[in-house]
């Protein structure tokens, strides 16, 4: 149990510089991301996979959860910031204005050390397997409940088995035209 939270200390440790700029993300913010078909795609499942309470928004805790899957463990600060900048007076985004804050920050970082970054925040156990159980603790973690039936339904869906190794993460960050850029 103690590993379990140092790991996740780890993940908070990775990002303790901010990579948010608050002006850059005004600016993205004020114009439509431009993104291919697939990417467009791509983001609204996971929008639609993260949205855990079926409201059309994401709030602190399922922006986070969508985020790290994407491959970007933002420090908690850095989620506030982007909220507030993204601000409807709802404290939540909808899936446009995900869009934007993702194709942002796909802008900025190095996508193959993120992608890896993604996995090992999901991988909390360090077995080198994404399982519906590791997920769930990573729900729990930001404080979003998760259900292990479906999450383990969308692991299937995503790599066609039960859990998901760090090749399988990479290849579905890869091939997804997620990262292409």
């Amino acid at each position: 149990m103690k590993s379990r939270h140092a790991k996740a200390v780890t993940v908070e440790a990775d990002t303790s510089r901010s990579i948010v700029d608050v002006k850059a993300f005004t600016d993205a913010l004020k114009s439509a991301p431009v993104l291919t078909p697939a990417q467009k795609q791509n983001l609204s499942e996971v929008f639609e996979l993260f949205d855990i309470d079926g409201s059309g928004r994401f709030d602190l805790g399922e922006l986070k959860v969508a985020l790290r899957v994407l491959g970007f463990a933002l420090s908690k600060d850095d989620l506030k910031k982007l909220l507030l900048i993204a601000d409807d007076s709802t404290g939540t985004i909808g899936l446009a204005t995900f869009s934007s804050i993702v194709s942002e920050l796909w802008k900025r970082t190095d996508k193959p050390a993120e992608i890896r970054r993604g996995f090992r925040a999901l991988d909390i156990d360090g077995t080198g397997v994404v399982t519906a159980k590791s997920l769930q603790a990573v729900c729990r973690q930001v404080g979003e409940p998760s259900d292990l039936a479906e999450l383990e339904k969308v692991i299937e869906e995503l790599v066609g088995k039960g859990q998901m190794s760090a090749e399988d993460f990479q290849q579905l960050m890869t091939s997804s035209s997620m990262f292409n850029y």
